[in-house]
């Protein structure tokens, strides 16, 4: 394995949420704190042991040499550092970095700088970040060797699309699904721009990778998931600017949002709130900690859900709902419904994916498990189950069934017979339960006016006002008159009570010998 320095930002993951909670010390541990890992992810053994000596390109280990570039998060552009170690180039940091995501990235620079950004149409805001472009303004006549930009874009709810912003000529390029590291022509009629813009190679960690705080929250909050936390008084962005009401469009204003905004932890009023919340009259209040997206605060009013956690029917729950057509997809967080009454043929409600399998049946037919049909006969070997509307397999020994406990005709060819009770069963009348390896031992008969001998293990007819016979507790076997002949204990005493007693004697008589052989 190579010896390798690589930097990179510290994530509070799931795993970090695991440890929490299995501490047992916190009663509650917020989920919606958790960044999603995307440095190795899914790379394999591969990726840490060879680097950049693998047959492989990874992107987190920097290619290009003293040239600028966008770094692994799409945050900031720069010039790799590198350190030679077992001739492997690593990125240790970037130096000269302009990060995307903050304002003043350049307003240390000087006026011909600055203007060459402004002709680059490069926008640095907490919405950018960096891409493969060569963006300049429709009438620009200079030539820039850089192919890296800072520009303001928008990612769909569900990171399949990422719209490309250049608000200072009021135009948009829309990164569509499938068109990953696709270059595209800003606008091909020149009017508005000139220069290609190369899609993200990976849209899910362009869209989801947790961003850094803007100036570190100035020093006036905390930063989670990549947000600012304002103390009181402060709000902004980056917890800048010095305010007891809330800021709209980073001036400050003494009382509620504008209507159509929310006031988000940061004391800025935006159109949404953050993950973990929901806007409510101006304000953006927690979910359920189930949720990470919601419509309220009710744990019946998720729109997505936390690590771990399944959205079926507005609820987060830990398993699908099989059995009324849920299933699971991981991916999406979501449990599918999977079933449809639109159907063919005899089906009631059939698979969305297929018509012809059915999961019940109309009015008359009978749900066959072997092959997701509904037949108006069932197979032989099986009965229709009135009650389910199934076929069901027949008991054994049984011709004819209308539900699972009663038969109605048994197989008599083979042996069986019908008892009193409608079962099928090879025990000799008037036996009715018996040992299937031994026919003449019985456990029950077929009515009151039987009993089963315990010597015997026979069914045999009551007199008159008889009744069954029990043999007392303890007591193996025992008379007809109930006096028993064989204990189930090593000792018997005599005496229709005494058997417990004589049992509780031959353990204390046991201990004392014990005892008596330890001391003597």
């Amino acid at each position: 394995m190579n010896k390798n320095l690589v930097y990179t930002d510290n994530v509070f993951s799931i795993f970090t949420i695991a440890a929490l909670k299995d501490t047992g010390f916190y009663a509650v541990v917020n989920e919606t704190m958790v960044e999603k890992i995307f440095w190795g992810k899914g790379k394999g053994c591969d990726f840490l042991e060879n680097t950049c000596q693998s047959i492989h390109q990874y992107n987190e280990y920097i290619q290009l040499i003293d040239k600028e570039q966008c770094s692994f998060d799409y945050e900031r552009i720069g010039i790799p550092i590198f350190q030679e170690l077992n001739k492997c180039n690593i990125g240790l940091s970037l130096y000269k970095d302009r990060f995307c995501t903050n304002p003043n990235s350049v307003s240390d620079f000087d006026q011909l700088v600055q203007e060459q950004e402004s002709d680059k149409l490069s926008n640095y805001s907490t919405q950018s970040k960096c891409f493969q472009s060569t963006a300049t303004k429709s009438l620009s006549t200079k030539q820039y060797k850089d192919t890296y930009r800072c520009h303001q874009f928008k990612c769909s709810s569900d990171a399949t699309e990422i719209t490309v912003i250049f608000p200072e000529i009021n135009f948009q390029v829309l990164c569509g699904k499938g068109q990953q590291s696709i270059q595209k022509e800003i606008d091909p009629t020149g009017q508005n721009a000139q220069g290609q813009i190369t899609c993200p190679q990976d849209y899910e960690r362009f869209c989801n990778y947790t961003p850094m705080c803007p100036n570190f929250c100035s020093e006036k909050g905390v930063c989670v998931n990549g947000l600012c936390i304002c103390q009181d008084g402060f709000g902004g962005v980056d917890c800048s600017i010095e305010c007891s009401g809330v800021v709209d469009n980073e001036t400050c204003v003494e009382g509620p949002c504008p209507q159509g905004k929310f006031q988000n932890p940061d004391n800025t009023c935006k159109s949404d709130c953050p993950f973990g919340s929901f806007g409510r009259a101006g304000k953006c209040e927690p979910c359920d900690n189930n949720c990470s997206r919601c419509k309220g605060p009710s744990a019946k009013q998720c729109t997505k859900c936390q690590f771990m956690k399944l959205l079926q029917e507005n609820q987060c729950v830990n398993e699908c709902d099989e059995k009324r057509g849920f299933s699971p997809n991981f991916d999406s967080g979501v449990c599918e419904y999977l079933l449809s009454n639109i159907c063919k043929g005899n089906c009631k409600i059939c698979l969305k994916s297929n018509q012809n399998l059915c999961v019940t049946c109309k009015e008359g037919f009978y749900f066959n498990d072997n092959n997701n049909q509904c037949l108006s006969e069932c197979p032989n070997g099986f009965f229709e189950n009135q009650e389910t509307q199934n076929c069901e397999k027949l008991s054994q020994g049984c011709l004819q069934q209308n539900n699972s406990n009663t038969c109605s005709q048994c197989d008599t060819t083979n042996g069986f017979r019908l008892t009193l009770d409608n079962k099928c069963t090879l025990c000799q009348s008037p036996c009715s339960q018996c040992d299937p390896n031994n026919l003449s031992i019985c456990f029950a008969c077929d009515d009151d006016g039987y009993y089963v001998d315990n010597q015997t293990r026979e069914c045999k007819a009551k007199s008159s006002g008889e009744s069954e016979i029990k043999c007392p507790d303890g007591c193996k076997k025992c008379s007809q008159s109930g006096e028993c002949l064989s204990s189930r204990f090593l000792l018997q005493a005599q005496g229709d009570n005494q058997i417990t007693n004589s049992y509780q004697g031959l353990v204390i008589f046991t201990i004392g010998y014990v005892l008596f052989g330890l001391l003597f």
